[in-house]
């Protein structure tokens, strides 16, 4: 167990200082063999502050002491190296914690969703594990050392995908069960709001909570019609350099913030809506998509992905102070009635001439 922590320091050290001359352990070669082996953007967040703060966040959850949290850190980067398969995440917490299965599990579950869930795009197993879990295992017949030493060889079960049945429930009825589902990641790369008071751009995580955050500043508070979502997907700063598949992904939750009917599915062992399920149902024959027209039906080829624009950033930004942005003010949000005429009756079924309130979901 020493040896591990030591191994751990010295990786935090080495991107503190990676000029630094110091005795190299003998698994650095190996370690940083794996690491250079994942993309850029795996790197980045492994060596982020967004990462050590989640890891920070989770041992005081599950009130992780000392050298805990240290522990915690390595067997996340053992995941993200995939040492081991992201199914043998609650055993290793098992053994190397030395807590009951019951709390492994929950541990390894803020696990997946706050380290590997950013990564989904990247870690393609991700959403496989999570709709997963909630499924009845057999008890493992091997020991816990035997049975992680074969885990790199071992594939989690695959559960027919039509089996599956989950629930839906629109943003309103989930946030009120659940309020930190608005803090799910939804899209990848982060995004750029500005403040209503002072102007000032902020980077923040693409959550739900963000992403309408900022369309109810592009497209004000008023209720929205499907001429508006359309106008804010393709034209907006933040939308318009989403790909294809994920413009129709925002676009779900955008229809469900403005008719509190709509539903989208729904996890109840994760608490997260099913991303997964939901990008299956944009692929079907039935899907439509946002087009300048409003709704327009399927295209015979996939929209190609709107190449990544980096946009002009602010110098908190640059230098890296900013901070996600506090809860918008009610006085505080544009009325932008001028683009967001009141739509007839007949449209948004359930809307009746409002829209779900921000201040309402935090």
């Amino acid at each position: 167990m020493n040896n591990s922590n030591d191994n751990l320091q010295f990786k935090k050290d080495f991107f503190a200082n990676p000029e630094r001359e110091t005795e190299t352990p003998p698994q650095l070669d190996e370690w940083q063999i794996k690491f250079n082996k994942l993309s850029p953007e795996v790197q980045n967040w492994m060596a982020s502050q967004e990462s050590a703060t989640a890891n920070r966040e989770i041992a005081e959850k599950f009130n992780l002491k000392g050298d805990e949290n240290s522990i915690l850190a390595e067997v996340t980067s053992w995941i993200t190296l995939k040492d081991y398969p992201i199914s043998s995440l609650p055993e290793l917490l098992e053994r190397e914690l030395s807590i009951p299965e019951e709390q492994a599990e929950e541990i390894a579950l803020e696990v997946v969703k706050k380290q590997f869930l950013p990564l989904r795009q990247y870690m393609p197993e991700v959403e496989e594990y999570l709709n997963q879990i909630g499924e009845i295992r057999p008890k493992p017949t091997q020991s816990t050392e035997s049975s992680l030493a074969t885990a790199k060889e071992q594939k989690p079960p695959q559960m027919p995908e039509q089996n599956i049945q989950l629930p839906q429930k629109s943003l309103r009825e989930a946030a009120k069960t659940n309020e930190s589902v608005l803090d799910q990641f939804i899209t990848f790369e982060p995004i750029i709001i500005k403040s209503a008071e002072t102007g000032e751009e902020k980077k923040v995580s693409p959550t739900i909570r963000n992403w309408l955050r900022d369309y109810v500043i592009v497209k004000g508070s008023n209720a929205h019609t499907e001429v508006d979502r359309s106008d804010y997907l393709f034209n907006s700063p933040n939308a318009s350099r989403l790909s294809g598949e994920e413009r129709n992904l925002i676009s779900e939750f955008l229809k469900s913030f403005d008719s509190p009917s709509y539903a989208i599915p729904f996890s109840p062992r994760t608490k997260l809506f099913a991303i997964e399920k939901l990008m299956k149902k944009q692929t079907g024959e039935e899907r439509k998509i946002f087009g300048n027209q409003g709704m327009v039906e399927p295209q015979t080829q996939k929209p190609e992905p709107i190449l990544f624009r980096p946009q002009a950033m602010s110098a908190s930004i640059a230098n890296g102070t900013d901070k996600y942005l506090e809860p918008i003010e009610k006085d505080s949000t544009p009325q932008n009635t001028a683009q967001s005429p009141k739509p007839p009756a007949s449209k948004d079924q359930g809307n009746q001439g409002r829209v779900i309130n921000l201040k309402d979901l935090s």
